[in-house]
């Protein structure tokens, strides 16, 4: 699965309020748990935690307007063409200069 933050395509128009994007977000942040926790299935690993954490999800709809977005960008690609040079083919890259330090 490919994924980008489309709202940074200029003129798109996309209005989506929800950001899944933002890793910083209380919402999607990881939680701290213990092993033992995990192990045994409780707290945020019991049944109903984890419906919970799932059915919480699911009401942000966060593919809600997925045909929506993919004609937007249809039409944005087909009048946005990209220009690229094409680099010519030289073979693979030597070992010592796969990494730039």
């Amino acid at each position: 699965m490919a994924a980008f933050n489309v709202t940074n395509l200029p003129n798109l128009g996309y209005n989506e309020t929800t950001d899944f994007g933002d890793p910083m977000d209380p919402r999607w942040r990881a939680r701290p748990y213990s092993t033992q926790e995990y192990q045994d299935r409780t707290g945020a690993f019991t049944d109903a935690a984890i419906t919970q954490a799932v059915q919480a999800l699911a009401l942000q709809q966060p593919y809600s307007e997925v045909s929506q977005v993919s004609n937007a960008l249809d039409e944005y690609w087909a009048t946005h063409k990209v220009k690229r040079e094409a680099s010519p083919a030289v073979g693979p890259i030597p070992r010592y200069r796969r990494f730039k330090i």
